[in-house]
């Protein structure tokens, strides 16, 4: 088949789950409508199917095809009969028709949306034709999933042992995995592609990654489609897919780049929820965040982070923000069989929250301190590597929140701001927080960028339309169409 087949077998496969998960939702609409949802429904079934995988691996089951497809065949199987039996209680709205437009608005919006074919062309082209960089891909990520795939989810291999260090004069190998403590969800799709492919072919994992980034776009877009008009919405995606640092880490190999989609989108679906009470929204939340919590350790923290900014400046919401938090809290409950795993097999964070609030400890670290707040921000307001995504964020969502008088519009810039403070927090308190502030300060902001990138069409859509007459009710005081 090729590795070019095989990633693309793989993720047609994921994209059939994803779209009968959604049935109950698409139920009625137009099949050109529906084609439409090809990017959620991608994401939908490469997510919650990584997820399945990662609940069956710490009762024992070897996550390799035979495992895929056994949950490839339940999940479509319940979306079908979900479909066929559920009343239309998740069904998704009906968007309405964009304002008209002028020649050159619709001339804007052809070009911007060639311009992100364009770029999406290169991106699945570059990745098919490159290696992954990072060596954390070939080091421990997809190791870990050929692992889980042959021999199970064995301790021996999570759960570090001082005593079995073998050294060989300055390099350190240990018999067991670095970073046990990530989730499993990126290993477990790595190893999928690989099986799909039928060789250990690393160019795989970024055809993966740019499938991941053209779904993205897709989803975003599709999410985002009826709040924001064409010519502001086309704009607002090439800007942030033409990043040059979120094109380099689409090459990289990382999970940063697929935590960043999932956080992003689940805040996207959340903001959907609070704006429409949108049931189909509640279920979007509810599949990005699951699998933005097993992608990374910080993946449970950036999306509480998150939604506790949104919930708070959209506290007008009021009753909404229960079935929000609620169904964060079942997208929580998937990870619970890999935590009790790592709390029986003593397979510990190598982050200490115990560290983390301490005033001694962090007071004998504050260089910790200042090279978190130096390299972080460098990376943060880096125009060489993130383009004018943050100036972008903070201006118009502060220009957004004067006029729309809805502090809700301060969320994009609350987003880069607490997540700097998060990551400066946590470089502080890592014992190997200077390590990581020179290896990985990077991708730490790559996720709070992404997530007030993609606001970014939203804010522009505030701007420019009319100032509205009331303040508003609960549900207009999170987003407005």
């Amino acid at each position: 088949m090729g590795y070019v087949g095989g990633v693309l077998g793989f993720n047609l496969a994921c994209t059939a789950v994803g779209f009968c998960l959604l049935a109950p939702s698409l139920r009625g609409l137009r099949a050109v409508t529906i084609a439409t949802y090809a990017g959620v429904a991608l994401l939908v079934g490469t997510g919650v199917v990584g997820v399945a995988l990662c609940v069956a691996a710490p009762f024992g089951a070897h996550v390799g095809l035979v495992a895929f497809a056994v949950a490839a065949a339940v999940l479509a199987a319940a979306g079908l009969a979900a479909a066929r039996f559920l009343p239309p209680l998740l069904r998704a709205h009906p968007v309405s028709a964009p304002p008209p437009s002028s020649p050159l608005a619709d001339a804007v919006a052809t070009a911007a949306a060639a311009g992100i074919l364009v770029v999406l062309a290169l991106a699945v082209v570059g990745g098919f034709r490159s290696s992954p960089w990072l060596d954390d891909t070939w080091y421990f990520w997809l190791p870990k999933g050929r692992a889980l795939d042959t021999v199970g989810l064995d301790p021996q291999l999570w759960r570090p042992d001082p005593s079995l260090h073998m050294v060989f004069g300055n390099d350190y190998e240990s018999p067991y995995f670095i970073r046990p403590d990530n989730p499993l969800w990126w290993s477990v799709v790595l190893n999928l592609v690989m099986r799909f492919v039928g060789a250990i072919d690393m160019r795989a994992v970024n055809g993966e990654l740019a499938f991941l980034l053209v779904a993205f776009v897709g989803a975003t877009g599709r999410l985002l489609w009826g709040w924001v008009r064409p010519w502001l919405l086309f704009p607002g995606l090439l800007l942030l897919l033409s990043a040059p640092e979120l094109l380099r880490q689409a090459q990289g190999g990382d999970a940063d780049v697929p935590l960043a989609i999932y956080l992003a989108l689940a805040v996207l679906a959340a903001l959907g929820w609070l704006a429409e009470r949108s049931g189909f929204a509640l279920l979007l939340t509810f599949a990005f965040a699951a699998t933005a919590i097993q992608v990374k350790s910080e993946g449970l923290l950036e999306l509480v982070l998150f939604l506790a900014i949104l919930s708070v400046l959209a506290w007008r919401a009021g009753r909404a923000l229960l079935p929000l938090w609620g169904t964060v809290l079942a997208a929580f409950a998937a990870s619970v069989p890999w935590l009790v795993w790592r709390s029986k097999h003593d397979v510990s964070n190598v982050f200490s929250l115990r560290n983390a609030l301490s005033p001694s400890y962090l007071r004998h670290h504050t260089a910790l301190l200042h090279g978190g707040v130096r390299i972080l921000g460098d990376h943060l307001t880096s125009v060489h590597e993130w383009s004018l995504l943050v100036p972008l964020a903070v201006v118009l969502g502060v220009i957004a929140a004067i006029r729309d008088r809805r502090l809700v519009w301060l969320a994009p810039p609350a987003f880069l701001g607490f997540g700097y403070a998060f990551f400066v927090w946590i470089s502080w308190a890592d014992p190997e927080g200077a390590f990581r502030l020179v290896a990985s300060a990077y991708r730490y902001v790559t996720p709070p960028i992404v997530l007030a990138a993609a606001f970014l069409p939203l804010l522009a859509e505030r701007i420019v339309s009319p100032r509205p007459n009331t303040t508003g009710d609960a549900s207009a005081s999170a987003a407005t169409k």
